[in-house]
């Protein structure tokens, strides 16, 4: 070692470029380094949840959790497959190998789930494939409240989902405290028998009518039908024109046997805020999550240029009051913080330890080659 200590003594010229370009290096790190608060931990497993409500275990075992361990067990990679059957649930866990690419793994976990769909029981709901990710956490929780209906606060809902989603960075946004927009038909049993109709031949009216919106209940007499349609009418007018054609073939329309009212669901989450100790009052959560590996100070800032955007005159929010309630790049900010000088104060000290035992010029030349590159 001693050859070294001199090669670089004599080399003045390039000990000093070699310091110069790690102390770049080490900046220039810190700087394009993704930044989070918690390590990534990729966890190489898939799981597959069906609901098929009022199935026993028995049943769920036999029509889907083995038709879908069939589809399962032959994609590569699978490590190990186990399964749940409970009443009304269905649970399959998929291990892969830990050499497996798991975005990979999981689109041939949802591709094998997806061909077995047809042989499973009709009224069950579509299997639901899901990737573990302990880092799948929001990095901004935002409260609004605003002085709107409740439908126009749902309307609100919808359109700051679209505007976060827009957002670089951004992979989802979950919005809680509103309700879910619903078409409410409440049929009129005086004008089913003026017509001789049924309510089968209602529903089966919106069932034609191919609804884009949920068709939350059919109402006759106090007799609540639940029923829901996926399709390409949007507006409860669109629904009061669809026609019903009676048993002596005259044709009427929903609005001659129902009255049609565009509303919202009943409550399912309750979201309140309140700011310096005023009363609390209704708001919405909104919670943002990003993509991964990605860095969360990045995308943070540009959520954050988005709600003043939309605070502006004229924008959706112009009227409303916002608080970020959770701010994961302000807390990595203030992290980094706390690390750089805890790290600056370590070098004057070990700047300083040298200094006294070793002499100037050797301490600057140590504490600057030892710790700036970390």
């Amino acid at each position: 070692m001693h050859w070294l200590w001199l090669f670089f003594l004599k080399k003045r010229e390039f000990s000093l470029l070699l310091m110069l370009s790690l102390i770049g290096l080490g900046i220039y790190s810190v700087l394009i380094i993704p930044k989070e608060s918690a390590p990534e931990v990729i966890i190489p497993i898939g799981i597959v949840t069906t609901v098929y409500p009022g199935a026993t275990a028995a049943d769920i075992e036999e029509l889907i959790t083995n038709k879908l361990e069939d589809a399962i067990e032959n994609i590569d990679d699978l490590e190990n497959l186990t399964s749940i059957s409970r009443d009304d649930v269905s649970s399959i866990t998929a291990e892969f190998t830990a050499k497996a690419d798991i975005t990979k793994s999981i689109q041939n976990l949802k591709d094998a789930v997806d061909s077995a769909k047809s042989d499973l029981p009709r009224d069950a709901n579509d299997p639901i494939v899901t990737e573990v990710n302990f880092a799948d956490q929001p990095i901004n929780i935002i409260a609004i409240s605003s002085d709107l209906s409740p439908s126009a606060f749902t309307k609100l809902g919808e359109d700051l989902k679209d505007s976060f989603g827009s957002v670089a960075g951004v992979s989802n946004v979950v919005v809680s405290g509103t309700r879910e927009r619903q078409i409410q038909v409440i049929v009129h049993e005086q004008a089913l028998q003026a017509f001789n109709i049924s309510i089968g031949q209602v529903t089966a009216a919106l069932a034609t009518g191919n609804l884009s919106v949920p068709v939350g209940i059919v109402s006759t007499e106090g007799v609540e039908y639940a029923i829901r349609f996926e399709g390409k009418l949007e507006e409860s007018a669109d629904v009061e024109n669809l026609p019903i054609t009676t048993q002596g073939g005259q044709i009427i329309y929903i609005r001659d046997v129902a009255t049609v009212n565009d509303s919202v669901d009943k409550e399912t989450s309750i979201s309140r805020v309140s700011v310096g100790g005023v009363p609390s009052e209704s708001s919405m959560t909104v919670s943002i999550y990003k993509k991964s590996g990605l860095d969360v100070t990045t995308v943070t800032d540009a959520v954050a240029k988005k709600i003043a955007s939309l605070q502006e005159p004229g924008e959706v929010l112009a009227s409303s009051q916002v608080l970020v309630v959770f701010d994961q790049g302000e807390q990595v900010r203030k992290d980094l913080y706390e690390l750089v000088k805890a790290g600056i104060e370590t070098v004057i000290l070990v700047v300083l330890c040298l200094l006294l035992t070793i002499g100037w010029r050797e301490s600057v030349v140590a504490a600057l080659l030892y710790h700036f590159p970390l």
